[in-house]
């Protein structure tokens, strides 16, 4: 990750007024920045340091081991599949922040004291850098996966 940084546009550090729009302001700036120059600033990377603190430390170190797969259905929906430390497999709505990861149940929803999970931020910084196979499925096969995922038993 140390070539992908530059130190270029300030970013505001105040994460504790309206946090989740800052989250989401936040991946929204990592994902143009890249876009724009091929690189994270140090004033990106620090701010999202400030606001997810150890998750985004989780994130880094996944960020380079493990893949991001991206389903991308004939009708254009996506999904992303990252895997977790034990090998799990994790769907990802790229738009939503949502996992059904054990840190994402009780930190973020229960406990409200994380605005996300490392298999999040590091979709986001994967697929801002690119760094991702993309597997074209059909629509019946996207609704299918979708209803296995998020419509199972155990389901948060």
């Amino acid at each position: 990750m140390d070539e992908l940084v530059s130190s270029q546009n300030q970013i505001p550090m105040d994460c504790s007024s309206s946090s989740s729009q800052l989250a989401k302001a936040l991946i929204e700036r990592l994902h143009q920045e890249y876009l724009d120059t091929n690189e994270f600033s140090l004033d990106l990377l620090a701010a999202l340091y400030h606001c997810f603190g150890n998750t985004f430390e989780r994130a880094l170190k996944q960020v380079d081991s493990k893949p991001l797969i991206l389903y991308k259905s004939t009708a254009g929906q996506q999904l992303w599949k990252v895997q977790s430390s034990d090998d799990t497999s994790i769907y990802i709505l790229p738009h939503v922040n949502f996992c059904k990861c054990e840190v994402y149940k009780y930190q973020v929803l229960q406990q409200n004291i994380e605005l996300t999970c490392k298999h999040y931020l590091s979709a986001h910084l994967n697929y801002a850098r690119k760094m991702y196979q993309v597997e074209q499925i059909s629509d019946k096969t996207m609704r299918e996966l979708l209803r296995t995922v998020y419509i199972s038993p155990g389901y948060v």
